[in-house]
């Protein structure tokens, strides 16, 4: 969780450090777990002296020595007093224990203050990022609408396609194959029916038709007909 910390969540922590906060009453008040104030935002443990070592090697055997009785500044004093006596050969175990914690100090420390510096820099950029303008995110989406924007009004402006015509199926080819027979018979019956009347006419007889000009009628040929075959007034009165 410790990386998913703000720079704000951080520095709030810190100075509740700073003000003597116990950790659990920190943890409940932010939401940070324990371990986490622990390991990520506290500072590195101090490098402990060799007299720290010295009595938490022999506080056991001194508070025995002393008895049930003995409170911790017994215990403590007693522990000074046989500081005071040991030897420097004695101390030697002790000093090399509290080298390395001042070495392991020295290490932690210097990576706590560079990773202060580094979310110190991050919120700095963070910062001039937000004054000076959209986030890398804000513009990538922009460009994204910009670019469907575009692309939709292009498709507006485009000519339309013809659609591609409707591939009839062979039940409406039947169909339409049957309407075009009847269509054909009935024109057949009409021409039959005109061709027995002009036959049996004799009005259309005594104005010169032919028997056969209905056939021809339709397209000027009926004209023609007329034109021929009218009897002149002479004609007629020869006729008389």
């Amino acid at each position: 969780m410790g990386d998913h910390l703000t720079y704000a969540q951080r520095e709030r922590v810190r100075g509740m450090l700073k003000d003597g906060i116990a950790l659990k009453a920190i943890a409940e008040e932010t939401g940070v777990p324990v371990d986490v104030i622990e390991s990520d935002v506290m500072p590195p443990k101090r490098a402990q002296s060799a007299y720290y070592h010295f009595s938490a090697a022999k506080r056991a055997e001194v508070t025995r020595a002393l008895g049930d009785g003995a409170s911790s500044n017994d215990v403590a004093r007693a522990l000074g007093a046989r500081w005071q006596e040991v030897d420097s050969e004695e101390r030697a175990p002790y000093e090399a224990l509290a080298d390395t914690d001042r070495a392991r100090y020295a290490r932690e420390l210097s990576a706590h203050e560079a990773r202060l510096s580094a979310e110190a820099e991050a919120e700095a950029e963070r910062a001039k990022r937000e004054r000076s303008g959209p986030s890398e995110r804000d513009a990538e989406r922009a460009e994204k609408r910009a670019r469907l924007a575009e692309e939709v009004e292009e498709r507006a402006a485009a000519p339309k396609l013809a659609r591609a015509p409707k591939e009839r199926t062979a039940d409406e080819a039947r169909l339409d194959a049957q309407n075009a027979s009847i269509e054909r018979d009935k024109r057949t019956a009409a021409d039959a029916r005109l061709r027995f009347l002009f036959s049996q006419s004799d009005l259309f007889k005594h104005f010169g038709f032919a028997a056969e000009a209905p056939a021809g009628m339709g397209k000027g040929a009926g004209k023609k007909g007329r034109g021929r075959g009218r009897m002149t007034e002479k004609e007629e009165d020869d006729q008389a």
